[in-house]
This record gives C-alpha cells, sequence and structure tokens, in this order.
C-alpha cells in the first residue's frame, strides 16, 4: 500500500516532468517604434476634449502631430497605428466653433496638395492631405479624388475603405467631419458600387437599399453611366461587371512566388495531366559549404527557381546556375557571387538575389547581389549572366553587424531586403531598402533602414535566422517576422504604416519549416500564416486591421490566392489544405472547402496557382486540385525514378515555378550523404506557350 504523501510527491514529480516536456511558449514580440508615453499623450487630449477644454486639446493634438505623430500607438495590445490617426480622429470631432478656426489655418497648404495632385495624378499629395489635413475643407474633395483613383488602379478595398470615411453610416474607422448633404448619395453611391465590383452582391444589395430609402431621385455620373444612381446600380447588380481573363501563359517568374504580391498566381489555364518523367533533368553540384559566422547561424540558401530570359536561375548564396529552360542544359559555367563586376549585355535583364561570402576575416558576410541576364537570343560570351555590383549587409546604428535574411524584392526601381541580428539574446528584424536598383554601380548608402520589432527566438537550433523576405501591398511594404509580429513600412520612405501582433504558440518543429513564408497581398487585403503561430490572420493592407483570423490550422503555408480563396496547406498531426474565404476566412461550404485526413501527404515546398488549378507540392509529388473544393484533378506526378542512375530523388517535389511553357521543379536527391539536388522541367507544346 502507498503512502499518501509518497502518492503526492510523486503525482508533483510527474506533473513536473510533464511540465517540462512542454515547449515553451515564446514571449511576445516587441514592435519597434512603439510609444506608450504617445498614447497618454493622445489619451489626455482626448480627455481634455471631453471635458470642454477644445482649445487646449487642439494645442496638444497639433504638437503631437509635429513631433510624435510617426509613433506607434495602440488601444488593445495588438494592432498599432501611427499616432497621427488617433489626432485627426480627435481633431474631427472638435466643435464646430474650434473646428471652423482651425480648418482656416490648414486649408491653405491642403488645397496647394490637392491642386498638385490634379495636374499629376499622382496620389502621393492626396495621402498627405489625409495624414495631415484631414479635416480641412479641401479634404473632402481629397477623400472622393483620392477613392476614384485608386478604383482606377483595381484596388477596389482601400477606395471603398477611403470613400467610406465621407459616410457616416458606413461606421468607417475615421470619419470626415459634416461632409457635404448635397454630394451624400453619391458617395453612398460609391459604396454600393465598391460592394458589387468585390462580388458582394448581398452586401451591395443592402447598401442600394439604404440609398434608395435616404436619396430616392438622386442621379449624376457613376461607373461611366449618367442617371438615377438607382437604376445604374440595379443594372450592374442585375448583370455584375465581368474582367476579361488573360489567357496567356507568363513568360518569366522573376521573382520569389511570382511577383512583388506574393501571390503565387499565374494567368491561363495548365494541363491537368502531365506525363509521368520529365522532358529533362539536371544534377547540381554539391551545395558548397557556408562559411560560419560569428554572429549567430546564417539562414538557410535560397533554392527556388527563378525563370527569366529562357533559364532556369538557382542560387545556393555562394553561386548561380544558369540552365536552358527548354533543353536543361547548363548555359554557362558557375557564375561567382564574389568578384569584380562586368558590364551589362545588350538587352539584359536585372536579378537580385541574396549571396553569402567571406570576409578579410574569413567569416560570412551576406549581401545583395545586382546580376545582368542576357536576353533568350544571346550567343557565345554575350550569353553568359554578369555580376554588377553588391551590397554588404549594413550595420545597425550601435555597429552591431546584421545579416540579409532572404531575397530582395524589387519593384518601381527600389529593392527592399529583410535584416537580422541577435541583440542580448532577442532576434531584431529591420527592413533595408536602395535606390535606384537598376543602376549600373552599387547605391552607395541606403535610401532608409527601419527596425519593426525585436523578439525572443522560437527555438534555440538557430531558426531565428529564418529566411524572410518582403512583400508588396498597396503603398507600403509588409513583412511577417515569424516572431511575432507583421509590420508594414510606406515603400517610399520606411515610415512605419502599422503592426500587428499576434500571439505566439509553442509547436515544436514546426517553426523549422524551410519555406520562405512572406505574406500575400490580393484584393486589398495582406494573408499572413506566422510560423511562430497555429492560425492565418488577414490584416487590411492600408491599417493594419484584423479582418479575420482562421481556426487551428498548425503549420500553415499559403499556396496562393484563387476564386476569392485563400489556399492554405498545413501540417499538424491530420494534414491538409483549406480553402479560406478571402472575405470572413470561413473554410465552411459555399464560402471555403477544406480537405484534411490522415492519408494526405505533407505539404513541400511552395506551389502555384491558376485560375482552374491549385498545384499542390508534397513529399509524395505533385497533387492538382481543383480551386473550388480541394478535390484532385488528375493522378498525382510523382518524383520519377531512373533505375540507371545512382542518383535517387527524395520522396519529395518542390518547391516549383512555371514560364514559358515549362514547370520547373527542385528534387531533394542524396549520393553518399552528399545532397546534391536535381533540377526537373516538364516541358509543354507549341500550343501551350
Amino acid at each position: 500500500m502507498f503512502h499518501p504523501c509518497l502518492l503526492s510527491l510523486g503525482g508533483v514529480i510527474v506533473l513536473a516532468a510533464a511540465l517540462m516536456a512542454q515547449p515553451t511558449v515564446p514571449d511576445r514580440a516587441h514592435v519597434r517604434g512603439s510609444a506608450e508615453p504617445t498614447g497618454k499623450r493622445v489619451e489626455s487630449a482626448a480627455k481634455k476634449l471631453a471635458a470642454g477644454q477644445s482649445n487646449e486639446a487642439l494645442d496638444d493634438l497639433l504638437r503631437i502631430l509635429d513631433d510624435a505623430g510617426d509613433d506607434l500607438t495602440t488601444i488593445d495590445g495588438s494592432h498599432f497605428v501611427p499616432a497621427r490617426w488617433p489626432v485627426q480622429s480627435l481633431l474631427a470631432s472638435l466643435p464646430p466653433t474650434t473646428l471652423a478656426t482651425y480648418r482656416d489655418r490648414i486649408d491653405g497648404p491642403a488645397r496647394v496638395l490637392l491642386e498638385a495632385a490634379r495636374k499629376n495624378r499622382d496620389l502621393a499629395p492626396l495621402w498627405a492631405i489625409q495624414e495631415r489635413f484631414f479635416v480641412s475643407r479641401p479634404g473632402e474633395e481629397a477623400l472622393r479624388l483620392l477613392g476614384d483613383r485608386l478604383f482606377e488602379r483595381g484596388e477596389i478595398h482601400t477606395a471603398e475603405r477611403v470613400w467610406s470615411r465621407l459616410v457616416p453610416s458606413s461606421q468607417p474607422d475615421l470619419a470626415y467631419p459634416s461632409p457635404s448633404a448635397t454630394a451624400a448619395a453619391g458617395d453612398l453611391a460609391r459604396l454600393v458600387l465598391a460592394a458589387i465590383f468585390q462580388g458582394e452582391t448581398g452586401r451591395a444589395k443592402s447598401l442600394l437599399e439604404e440609398l434608395k430609402s435616404k436619396h430616392p431621385d438622386a442621379s449624376g455620373s457613376l461607373a461611366g453611366v449618367t442617371g438615377p444612381f438607382a437604376s445604374t446600380l440595379e443594372s450592374l447588380i442585375a448583370k455584375p461587371p465581368t474582367f476579361p481573363s488573360d489567357h496567356r501563359l507568363p513568360r518569366s517568374w522573376p521573382t520569389l512566388a511570382a511577383g512583388p504580391s506574393r501571390e503565387s498566381r499565374i494567368t491561363g489555364t495548365l494541363p491537368r495531366h502531365w506525363p509521368s518523367r520529365p522532358t529533362w533533368t539536371l544534377v547540381l553540384p554539391p551545395l558548397r559549404p557556408v562559411v560560419k559566422s560569428d554572429r549567430g547561424a546564417l539562414p538557410l540558401p535560397e533554392y527556388e527557381p527563378l525563370l527569366l530570359n529562357g533559364r532556369v536561375l538557382v542560387s545556393d548564396g555562394t553561386q548561380v546556375f544558369s540552365i536552358d529552360l527548354r533543353t536543361g542544359e547548363r548555359r554557362s559555367t558557375l557564375l561567382q557571387l564574389e568578384g569584380p563586376p562586368g558590364p551589362p549585355p545588350s538587352g539584359s535583364t536585372r536579378l537580385f538575389v541574396r549571396g553569402t561570402h567571406a570576409n578579410d576575416r574569413g567569416l560570412a558576410e551576406s549581401t545583395i547581389v545586382s546580376l545582368a541576364i542576357p536576353g533568350p537570343s544571346a550567343r557565345g560570351e554575350a550569353a553568359t549572366p554578369r555580376r554588377l555590383w553588391s551590397v554588404t549587409a549594413p550595420a545597425a546604428d550601435d555597429g552591431v553587424e546584421q545579416e540579409f535574411l532572404g531575397p530582395p524584392l524589387t519593384a518601381n526601381r527600389r529593392l527592399w531586403a529583410v535584416l537580422a541580428r541577435n541583440e542580448g539574446g532577442r532576434v531584431v528584424h529591420s527592413v533595408v531598402c536602395y535606390e535606384p536598383s537598376d543602376s549600373l554601380e552599387a547605391p552607395a548608402r541606403p535610401a532608409w533602414l527601419t527596425e519593426i520589432c525585436d523578439a525572443s527566438p522560437a527555438t534555440t537550433n538557430g531558426s531565428e535566422m529564418r529566411r524572410n523576405t518582403p512583400t508588396l501591398a498597396g503603398r507600403n511594404v509588409v513583412v511577417c517576422s515569424h516572431a511575432g509580429a507583421v509590420v508594414a513600412l510606406d515603400a517610399s520612405t520606411g515610415r512605419r504604416a502599422w503592426a500587428y501582433r499576434y500571439a505566439r504558440t509553442a509547436s515544436p518543429g514546426l517553426t523549422n519549416l524551410p519555406d520562405l513564408a512572406p505574406p500575400t497581398y490580393h484584393a486589398g487585403r495582406v494573408f499572413v500564416a506566422p510560423a511562430d503561430s497555429d492560425r492565418v490572420f488577414a490584416l487590411d493592407a492600408e491599417t493594419g486591421e484584423k479582418l479575420w483570423e482562421s481556426g487551428p490550422c498548425e503549420g500553415a503555408h499559403i499556396l496562393g490566392v484563387t476564386g476569392g480563396r485563400v489556399i492554405v496547406s498545413f501540417v499538424g498531426r491530420t494534414p491538409g489544405l483549406r480553402g479560406l474565404s478571402i472575405r470572413n476566412g470561413s473554410h465552411r461550404d459555399p464560402e471555403g472547402w477544406v480537405q484534411q485526413r490522415s492519408s494526405l501527404p505533407r505539404a513541400f515546398g511552395s506551389g502555384l496557382v491558376s485560375e482552374d488549378a491549385i498545384f499542390w507540392p508534397t513529399k509524395s509529388g505533385l497533387f492538382v486540385l481543383h480551386p473550388d473544393t480541394g478535390e484532385p484533378l488528375a493522378p498525382p506526378l510523382r518524383p520519377y525514378r531512373d533505375t540507371t542512375d545512382t542518383l535517387q530523388p527524395s520522396a519529395c517535389f518542390g518547391p516549383i515555378a512555371f514560364a514559358d511553357g515549362c514547370l520547373i521543379a527542385m528534387v531533394p536527391t542524396q549520393v553518399g550523404g552528399i545532397r546534391r539536388d536535381q533540377v526537373w522541367g516538364y516541358v509543354l507544346g507549341p500550343e501551350s506557350r
């Protein structure tokens, strides 16, 4: 018979052992640029305004705008916005007399910005009015003009958010004070139009009923039609607008996930049935050993294929392999990422990769390298890619050296990359921008460098230096740190636009997934699947407001967006796929779907989506699935094994890319314990290019 005390002691020991076995939940991230004192200043001004001390409150708010408008503030501890936005909200609630006096002071500079926007169709002056002179009299017209131009650009979701600030009944995030009553019908009609163009028929009908109730006889020009607003909108609801699809297959896959928005989406229709063996295969040389850094473990090398100018380009961080897209032949000798630069070949296209080289102390330094890739018709020496310039990761303000975490993002003659450094046991993430990125010489210095967050590492095995790369989302560059925070910066200035801090979870092994997992931008929304969370989040690209979060989804990885759904693979106890509605995150029919069962394989590498198919690389082959159901469209494409070849591929398939009629897959292999990866090419006929 056991003694009760021994039983109690045994229970304690068992409990302690169980607790020790539980993974430690990482602490919350600290958002750089957040300032609690500034938040308290805003609260103090709000209290003065509520107490009727409007003049004192106005003085306080203007001082905040002048000296702390860019500081991030938060109410709930999760969503952070620059202080200028809550300040503008309080200015909009000033008493009429105080507001009129303040408007007299700011209408002049606001009008200058509005005239500039009218002349050159630049959005920057219109955004500047929102940020600095929101409550000005010209601010009303600026809101309409900004929304109209965003709508013309196809940024419907953001256009609706801007227009809604003129419609108090829409409960906007920021309401313009006393908008013109004569324009109220047109403002509400714009919201109906936005709902129609986003395919939200039910919401459009509800808004239309509100319009007919409040403004039954209103008319004007809308969507290119002049007449009663109600009739115009009813016609559009009865016959929603259709947009012609671009059925041309892409000629290039020049960056991770096909483009700056990281949607992994291609236009056109791809075949569902593929041959059982690739058109060509190429075995890559062994990976070069990476020189150890004195600043911690370096990120894994890039190994996603890029397709450009008839070539497959693969970088292992120290060299680039250039392969003929259609034949698999090596088109040039190994291109070293070190050495003297050379002039770009005529007709070449610029490509940027992350490199790693040893400095004069024999330690690793990470670089961004600019390459010139010759055109498809180049021959001989002119067909050899050239290294143009490189930049070394800049040190932090305190002199601590940093590392580039992954491939850069390039657009609009700018280049952005994610940096990280270890600081007191925490990992600090930053974003750096260089411009112009297309020059023949390296930029002398960064255009800007902004710290975004710091956090304790999710694991203790070096994954704190997880690969990372930014996403272009409207006018912002967005980074998911995979360390507790998603942060957006103004793409041109580096100013902090917003931040969202999520709860981190303890998921041993899941944070070690090798795939790059940048945010995905689509339809005014940013979708993220952080490696240190078991949720997928949808955030407003302009404000960072959380639109929805999914249910538990361990090891989630976003494959792309198609058919109004975010396609997500996950690798929890029971692996599978989900199609989450971009509007509310539901995976339930008819808005979404789920495929989850123990017989499904585990995802491996990044895939792609098209209008009518999902290409999902897994450890058992490449699966082609229907975007509306997740059901298979054809038998999976299994890894091909040549019995005469000593190189036997692992049972996995990915990452993949597609361009110019060719599907390219990276396939891991080993020989004698040495990694010797292969590139496989599946080439379509001329009619499919």
